[in-house]
């Protein structure tokens, strides 16, 4: 297995975990709308991945390096 994608799998669980987390946090069984924790999930989990590539990225490498970030998977 390689380091990328180890790296990968690292972060796909950490974002599996912040989203557990904001889950237990939002969910109410008695609430007539159950979205609110199911959408708040899914922006924690996917926002909360992504700061913590950049918070590595700039620990790791440097700030310059964070801002030529970028989504693209090139």
């Amino acid at each position: 297995m390689s380091k990328q994608t180890l790296a990968m799998i690292v972060q796909c669980a950490l974002s599996i975990v912040i989203g557990y987390f904001t889950f237990v946090w939002l969910y109410e069984p008695e609430s007539s709308n159950p979205k609110v924790a199911i959408f708040g999930t899914l922006i924690t989990g996917i926002v909360g991945a992504w700061l913590l590539m950049k918070l590595y990225v700039l620990v790791r490498y440097g700030w310059s390096a964070m801002k030529s970030m970028s989504w693209d998977a090139d």
